[in-house]
């Protein structure tokens, strides 16, 4: 993980289409006693719902983080003498979980099986039938 860093954040907010963005690795937060990394932040913009989706590298198409939640900014305003608000994510404000985290998480609580490769599915239809 590297700060600036071109990433795309894919999404399914509440189940519904598909949801792309794009951004950069704005932050890097380490753990200095496993030397992994505990947080990252983008400045990649999601919407609601959002939570869960991934970062991935623009270089490389690799799975970098799962976006745990973003910050929000209060708008409040009047018309009509009613008042409404609504809330804003903040751009630079996407926490995430660095897919390495998420693999020890895995891992340290026993399912690390669903991290395995499964040689059967990989290669396509063709590494399947043996040919």
């Amino acid at each position: 993980l590297e700060l600036g860093e071109d990433v795309v954040v894919a999404a399914s907010p509440f189940g519904r289409a598909l949801s792309l963005s794009g951004g950069m690795l704005s932050q890097v937060e380490w753990d200095k006693a496993s030397q992994r990394p505990k947080m990252v932040k983008t400045d990649a913009p999601i919407g609601y719902g959002a939570s869960g989706g991934g970062i991935f590298s623009l270089a490389t198409g690799r799975l970098l983080a799962i976006v745990e939640g973003y910050r929000t900014a209060k708008v409040d305003f009047e018309v009509q003498e009613e008042n409404y608000s609504f809330d804003v994510p903040m751009p630079g404000e996407t926490f995430a979980a660095p897919s390495a985290k998420v693999r020890h998480f895995l891992q340290s609580k026993g399912f690390g099986r669903l991290l395995a490769r499964n040689p059967a599915t990989e290669g396509g239809l063709a590494h399947a039938a043996g040919r």
